[in-house]
């Protein structure tokens, strides 16, 4: 399997992030996270999803959290967990 990934400004100038949602209906969660500019990475786990995305700037990183707290509050989601994933790679190549 081969996995193609698009970054449009440089894989080095995004944080990545990590979702996991509970959910019923996954393809909102899927749906949601295919309008990105960047790829996502989605796996569905049991009636979890697991979403890694590359986000650009902080407004919009709060846009999307936002995105996700509303969805939360109309139910479509049951709840999510986040971490930032950091790739000690990429700050040893600006340093070096």
């Amino acid at each position: 399997t081969v996995h193609t990934e698009f970054y449009p400004e440089g894989l080095e100038t995004y944080l990545r992030h990590c979702f996991l949602f509970s959910c019923n209906d996954k393809s909102i969660v899927q749906k949601l996270f295919s309008l990105f500019p960047t790829s996502s990475v989605i796996t569905e786990v049991g009636d979890h999803i697991i979403v890694y995305t590359h986000v650009y700037s902080s407004d919009i990183i709060t846009r999307l959290f936002c995105t996700i707290y509303d969805m939360g509050a109309v139910e479509m989601i049951r709840k999510f967990n986040k971490a930032v994933l950091l790739d000690h790679s990429h700050v040893l190549k600006r340093i070096g």
